[in-house]
């Protein structure tokens, strides 16, 4: 099955690029253990990417529902080291998803998640900015809110970006 494969690829140099991203900045434990007998290096080792696929929560296997949340949990922890990409692929995903049995989201804080903002506040235009014409009517076509700042997530959650709209909300999933 080619998904299966490129799954498979996509994985396996994930796991590469950390462990040559951690050796190139020097992570902690990366080449050495420090002489603490009790510690381990953290230096990707051979066959460590073959036991990792052999488990469940890594298989390309279930149904068509599981196999794309398993491709987008994988993107997600790929992203690590560039949150907006992360931010993104969460937002227009819906992933993690409320209920997983591979990896759950979790509610944080007892804010629901209906006050996360899904867009960035974009800052109401000055009227001695030269664009001040421009960037208002765009904003209102747009349907923005301008002074949506500070705790105001639920209005930067509810107007949504043009590439946003119709994607599912935070913690559901692809439905």
């Amino acid at each position: 099955d080619e998904a299966e494969t490129y799954y498979n690829k996509a994985l396996a140099q994930s796991v590469q690029e950390q462990d040559k991203l951690a050796g190139l900045n020097e992570v902690a434990f990366y080449g050495t253990n420090y002489g603490r007998d009790y510690e381990g290096k953290i230096d990707l080792v051979d066959g460590e990417i073959e036991t990792m696929m052999s488990k469940d929560a890594y298989k390309f296997t279930g149904s068509n529902a599981e196999k794309l949340e398993k491709i987008y949990l994988q993107q997600l922890l790929n992203f690590t080291l560039s949150p907006n990409e992360q931010f993104i692929t969460s937002r227009r995903s819906g992933y993690p998803a409320f209920g997983s049995s591979l990896l759950p989201r979790e509610e944080y804080a007892q804010v629901p998640v209906n006050t996360i903002p899904r867009r960035f506040d974009t800052g109401t235009p000055v009227v001695t900015d030269l664009m001040y014409d421009v960037l208002h009517e765009a904003f209102q076509r747009q349907g923005f809110t301008t002074t949506a700042t500070g705790s105001n997530g639920a209005i930067l959650h509810n107007e949504r970006v043009w590439a946003d709209k119709g994607a599912p909300e935070w913690g559901a999933g692809s439905k």
